[in-house]
């Protein structure tokens, strides 16, 4: 099997989520869920990029600046098109 690690900083607030549910599936989430893989994914073609309209850009755009504003996601330093969530 192989194992996909966490990614992102749900598990440092495990104590908060301990004083909002019992549920043992969902603390066992948050604590760390795991993907076990019978043999590692690979990639059998080359994903293409999205063809958005005018109007759906614009939308796009404008949805990406309020979750930005908000600090739902944070711009990926590496480039300017791609951003992140934690």
């Amino acid at each position: 099997m192989i194992k996909v690690s966490s990614v992102g900083q749900i598990v440092t607030h495990f104590d908060n989520w301990c004083q909002i549910t019992r549920d043992s599936w969902v603390l066992q989430c948050v604590h760390g869920y795991h993907l076990d893989f019978e043999t590692a994914p690979h990639l059998m073609s080359r994903p293409t990029a999205p063809n958005f309209t005018a109007a759906q850009a614009l939308a796009i755009n404008h949805e990406a600046s309020e979750m930005l504003e908000k600090g739902a996601v944070t711009q990926n330093p590496h480039s300017v098109q791609y951003f992140s969530s934690s």
